[in-house]
């Protein structure tokens, strides 16, 4: 999807901000720590970081990364781009991606993409229901195979259905070892 990409941000710009201490964060910091202790317990959940363009959002959220590696999480960094919007899901999209490039695959049961009745063969609707469902299976799955942070950076680009998504996936992730930051 052109409107969102599972790459954290570019390398010069991660290098230049990992030298970089972060100062006046000390209470989001806790609070970010916090929820990876309880998603390494098996524990997952959402945390949303707020706040104006240029105040530190995707700084926190490296950090955030770099604790969640250093205690072995996996993570998925997906960036929303300006002209996102497009494509339903397309933020999901990135991150099953993502952590499919992170795992070996296995081969799926039935080819994806087709509908499991006859019934969605003729009704649209249901064949995109069918596929919804689907992939919210298989985003759980693979969430629940190993403690994950997946961070969905510049959320507000997103297209609506994966911003809505996003709720949907926490109540599944919930308790699950599965999170999102």
């Amino acid at each position: 999807d052109p409107h969102c990409s599972g790459d954290s941000p570019p390398a010069s710009k991660m290098s230049i901000l990992a030298e970089t201490p972060i100062r006046g964060r000390t209470v989001e910091l806790s609070l970010l720590k916090t929820a990876l202790r309880s998603l390494m317990s098996g524990r997952g959940r959402v945390v949303l970081v707020t706040g104006e363009a240029g105040i530190g959002k995707t700084r926190l959220l490296q950090e955030a990364a770099n604790q969640a590696h250093l205690i072995g999480a996996r993570v998925s960094w997906t960036r929303c781009h300006e002209d996102a919007g497009g494509r339903p899901f397309g933020t999901w999209q990135a991150v099953l991606a993502s952590l499919s490039a992170a795992q070996p695959s296995t081969p799926p049961s039935k080819p994806q993409g087709l509908p499991t009745s006859m019934a969605a063969v003729d009704d649209p609707i249901l064949a995109r229901e069918e596929r919804l469902d689907r992939t919210v299976r298989q985003l759980v799955e693979k969430l629940r195979s190993q403690p994950t942070v997946v961070i969905l950076d510049d959320l507000q680009r997103s297209d609506y259905a994966s911003v809505a998504l996003l709720g949907t996936l926490a109540v599944q992730c919930s308790g699950s070892g599965g999170g999102a930051l």
